[in-house]
């Protein structure tokens, strides 16, 4: 039963985390807890951009939203997307956790950015290369943020030689020159090879 699993989508901005998470959680049957709808929350309750909150957020925002993802991964069932999930949700008990991680390149985040009408309402970008701008810093600033208050690097590991601890992943795979069926089938293919069952067949 997917009862004893947790699914964790990490990503960088717009490399289709969100969209691959929720045809996760409805292939699965499985609930979605989405971090970064919190962030938004907490953005606008304080009147101030996603982006503003990403540069200046305080710890105890962080935290909340780790408290929150925390939470969610003790129920299972669930497929919980946000940056931190994966380290958040590293161990949890009596839970088989399977973490995995979309990138791409900035160029293709931000033509989708700026193509995403539907869902980015808050997001919107006169120009694709300001849009690219954006999530560049988005990132940016995210990792700075994440190093400095966690002493982790929210990245894959690489053969860089740095003394920051990287999250470790399951499985990465490079959304750049793949459309969302493409991603889906090879995300499904590798969740189910670890023993995940589509909801109809449960």
């Amino acid at each position: 039963m997917n009862e004893d699993f947790v699914v964790t989508i990490g990503g960088l901005h717009g490399s289709g985390k969100s969209t691959i998470a929720k045809a996760i959680a409805e292939h699965y049957g499985m609930t979605r807890f989405s971090p970064g709808k919190v962030f938004r929350t907490i953005a606008k309750e304080k009147g101030i951009p996603v982006l503003e909150l990403n540069k200046n957020a305080q710890k105890e925002v962080d935290l909340e939203v780790d408290r929150q993802s925390k939470e969610a991964g003790l129920k299972g069932n669930v497929v919980i997307e946000g940056d931190l999930a994966a380290w958040v949700n590293k161990e949890v008990p009596n839970k088989t956790v399977i973490r995995i991680w979309f990138s791409a390149s900035a160029e293709a985040r931000g033509e989708r950015i700026f193509n995403d009408e539907k869902s980015r309402i808050s997001e919107k970008y006169p120009t694709i290369a300001e849009a690219t701008s954006s999530v560049t810093e988005r990132d940016t600033a995210d990792r700075a943020r994440y190093i400095k208050y966690y002493e982790i690097d929210w990245t894959p590991d690489t053969d860089e030689k740095t003394e920051i601890n990287h999250i470790e992943y399951d499985k990465v795979i490079d959304t750049s020159n793949l459309d969302i069926e493409a991603v889906k089938k090879e995300v499904f293919e590798f969740l189910e090879s670890k023993g995940l069952k589509p909801a109809e067949t449960i």
